[in-house]
């Protein structure tokens, strides 16, 4: 729809419509603006209203490509619409001129009064992003505002293709008005570029003529949480969490596809800054007024950690006070619990008849019994004062008896000790404070023999009642001490035993083998003293006559009450004598442990208990 003047060189957009009137004007006034056309005669076509009118070649020239055509349109667009909008300001517009230094040659360059330029690169054909780079760069170096519009047709616009998690039945309704951004686009965003397209026959109807196009993408503000912000943003609420409404912005360097917009050539605005348009400026409008509603977020977000971080350290340092609070009145009842335990009865009854308070009294329990808070069980007393009271109302003097948890409950609070419940709920055959510490302390004493506690089928944490065995008056029996074959016979000293009184017959030398005692070996120190006979033992030294040690060895002056004390020691015995073998100590076999609870078999592991861990 372009052409030039024969006479000028100025260049003529037809008008749509017009093409038959104006068909012989043309053949005499215009001509081909195609550089280097070599028949450069033309004539017009009548395409209207089915498409827009134009100028055609004469049959057998032109043949020229579209991307150059619209390249050449494109140029013949811009000079026009320049000269239109800022001709009566002194700013001119050339096709093809050089920078400067020559270095670069503009598609159209405009110049202003005052020096300033601006080029701008219509772009059809490939081009790679470090071409793109050093191009620009070498504008910038100049000082020259470079604007790129890219090509309607070709690589430059590709509509975007469809992912699979976008919505819509056919593909050109998920992508309806997206187009793909390539690595081109992203490295001009990255540069701060703006994304420019020109089509020179983009108008038709009420306008026609060029038109540029630009791009745009979603965005919503800045939200860290559920409520709202205030600022109108807020677009309701979904699944507790707040939604807001998007806005157009300019595509950010990672986006990869984003919605084209257009608006006419004659609509865009120039300075020496660089081209606008009513689309550009309302994005760029919506960007800053983000920016700023996003700053706003953020510092009502800042204020609110602010607050909530002021509220957390308000509440730590209450619960600081309140632990300090529970600290000091722990101590103080602690002190108040000593005083009233040094000041009782039972205090000075137990001092007076054992001189310090019992051990027995002052156990204790397991790591993981709430005795160790000693008064923290639910039993404000010390765990003395609490165990005195049992002691001397359930168990002293009461051997054979049996009470209960409800007795040891009465005593205590006949002491004038308070017992306090535990708060909340607690699981079912779960014991409370006070339960589980005397319980802890009465099962110390069932190990150690004081009591027997006997639990109950239906809850095996419940003493149903407990057994007096023995108290501190009357305490249990100590366990037997071992068999004294057990001790080594070497220990036994040979001096202890007169070698007068030893039987000769017990041990012949004669029937020594001689193989086993060299005669040229000095006899050893066991040797030695085999050869001392060794006066047997009494059963008891006390009654041992002193004028029957007359050196009779007569059999009926001895004991025969205890066979081994008439036999000689054993360490007196050379390994191959006779009677080595059955003088031997017979072994004794240690006791074996069983459950008090059970009567089953104990591990020894568990003997200081008494019983199995579920007994």
């Amino acid at each position: 729809m372009w052409a030039r003047h024969k006479v000028d060189g100025q260049l003529y957009r037809l008008p749509d419509g017009e093409a038959k009137t104006r068909k012989a004007w043309a053949k005499e006034h215009l001509e081909c603006f195609m550089p280097d056309c070599p028949d450069r005669r033309l004539t017009t076509v009548a395409r209207h209203p089915r498409r827009r009118d134009g100028f055609s070649h004469y049959t057998g020239s032109g043949g020229h490509s579209a991307e150059g055509e619209a390249h050449q349109q494109a140029k013949a667009a811009l000079v026009d619409w320049v000269q239109q909008a800022l001709g009566g300001q002194g700013v001119r517009a050339v096709t093809e001129q050089a920078s400067a230094d020559r270095a670069r040659v503009a598609d159209v360059m405009v110049t202003w009064p005052d020096g300033r330029q601006v080029a701008f690169e219509v772009q059809y054909a490939a081009l790679s992003v470090e071409q793109w780079r050093q191009r620009h760069e070498s504008y910038t170096a100049q000082g020259i505002t470079a604007v790129w519009l890219l090509g309607h047709a070709g690589r430059h616009l590709q509509a975007a293709r469809r992912r699979s998690w976008d919505q819509g039945q056919k593909q050109e309704d998920a992508v309806a008005g997206l187009v793909a951004l390539g690595d081109l686009h992203q490295a001009m965003i990255q540069a701060g570029v703006p994304l420019w397209w020109i089509n020179p026959v983009w108008g038709h109807g009420d306008y026609e003529g060029a038109g540029i196009g630009t791009v745009a993408v979603s965005a919503t503000p800045h939200r860290a949480r559920g409520d709202s912000y205030g600022d109108g943003y807020d677009n309701g609420y979904d699944d507790h969490r707040g939604q807001d409404f998007p806005v157009e912005v300019p595509p950010g360097p990672r986006a990869g596809r984003a919605v084209f917009h257009a608006d006419p050539l004659s609509a865009c605005a120039l300075t020496p800054e660089g081209l606008s348009s009513p689309t550009r400026r309302r994005l760029q409008a919506a960007a800053q007024e983000l920016a700023a509603v996003n700053a706003e977020r953020r510092r009502l977000d800042d204020q609110r950690a602010a607050r909530e971080r002021e509220a957390q350290r308000a509440r730590q340092e209450r619960r600081r006070a309140a632990a300090e609070a529970r600290e000091r009145r722990r101590l103080r009842e602690r002190e108040l619990a000593r005083r009233a335990w040094e000041d009782s009865v039972l205090h000075g009854e137990l001092v007076w008849s054992y001189g310090l308070v019992p051990q027995l009294l002052r156990l204790r329990l397991s790591s993981d019994s709430r005795d160790r808070a000693d008064i923290g069980n639910g039993i404000h007393a010390l765990s003395e004062h609490w165990r005195a009271a049992v002691y001397y109302h359930l168990i002293a003097g009461k051997i054979g008896r049996s009470f209960t948890l409800a007795d040891a409950h009465r005593v205590i609070l006949g002491e004038g000790i308070t017992i306090t419940s535990q708060k909340g709920p607690r699981a079912a055959g779960a014991l409370t404070g006070w339960e589980e510490a005397v319980t802890g302390w009465l099962e110390k004493l069932h190990a150690r023999g004081y009591v027997t506690v006997h639990h109950g089928l239906a809850n095996r944490l419940v003493a149903d009642s407990v057994q007096v065995l023995a108290d501190l008056d009357h305490p249990p029996p100590s366990p037997p001490l071992a068999p004294p074959a057990l001790a080594p016979p070497a220990l036994a000293p040979p001096a202890l035993a007169p070698p007068a009184l030893a039987p000769p017959a017990l041990a012949p030398p004669a029937l020594a083998p001689p193989a086993l005692a060299p005669p040229a070996t000095p006899p050893s120190r066991r040797a030695r003293a085999s050869s001392h006979p060794q006066e047997p033992r009494r059963s008891n030294p006390q009654q041992h006559d002193p004028a029957g040690s007359t050196g009779s060895t007569d059999p009926d002056d001895l004991s025969t009450s205890n066979t081994q004390d008439l036999t000689a020691p054993a360490d007196s015995i050379e390994p191959g004598m006779p009677g080595a073998a059955r003088n031997q100590p017979p072994p004794t076999a240690r006791p074996q442990l069983r459950c008090q609870g059970c009567g089953k078999p104990l591990n020894p592991l568990l003997a200081d208990y008494g019983r199995h861990v579920l007994c």
